[in-house]
């Protein structure tokens, strides 16, 4: 059976225990400093990039949701030169060839996505008092919506695609076979629980 992929949550090391393992963690976005160490506060606040941002991210956030894990592989194949970056150096002139090389190479709606996710990033560091300055990504323009779906597995074509379905491993056997009898996205199969069952 598929097991869902879980990311980690915050590092739990105790600075008074392992100091060089606390710094490290701090250092790397794998958790917030102490909430009374003001000097290792002041070393990330100084530090830190992008990367450790949309790690603190992953940890912090993305850690408790279904979908996080599938979220943090796609912001993170597509953070590209922009993880570098020091977030009060982040602009919209930065931020726009980006997006529009991301949606040139992965395709629009992968771009506005990713977008959204940097968007909902800045505001999470903004709310958790991390990042005093403004949003970059505030007001820029998504590439327009994808055209809805019009093609679809005819009465005819089902045997070739059983066919095609009994060659993959089980798991993925079970993934669409589901998603044709139930119409839901893979994303959905693959993350289904009994508890969300309902007969």
């Amino acid at each position: 059976m598929y097991a869902r992929q879980t990311l980690p949550g915050p590092s739990m090391a105790d600075p008074k225990v392992d100091r060089a393992q606390y710094q490290a963690d701090c250092l790397a976005g794998r958790r917030f400093p102490a909430v009374n160490d003001a000097v290792m506060l002041a070393r990330c606040q100084k530090t830190w990039r992008l990367r450790e941002w949309m790690e603190i991210f992953k940890r912090y956030h993305l850690s408790s949701m279904k979908d996080g894990a599938n979220r943090a592989a796609r912001f993170r194949r597509a953070w590209g030169e922009l993880e570098d970056i020091a977030p009060d150096a982040l602009t919209r002139r930065m931020i726009a060839p980006w997006f529009q090389q991301l949606g040139r190479e992965r395709g629009p709606l992968v771009a506005n996505d990713v977008l959204k996710e940097l968007k909902f990033v800045f505001n999470k560091m903004i709310e958790w008092g991390w990042h005093e300055g403004h949003n970059p990504t505030v007001g820029m323009r998504k590439f327009p919506g994808g055209k809805p779906r019009t093609r679809f597995i005819h009465y005819n074509e089902l045997p070739a695609v059983m066919d095609s379905i009994a060659e993959e491993p089980r798991p993925f056997q079970l993934i669409f076979l589901l998603s044709l009898v139930v119409g839901c996205r893979p994303v959905e199969a693959r993350e289904l629980r009994w508890s969300d069952v309902k007969f």
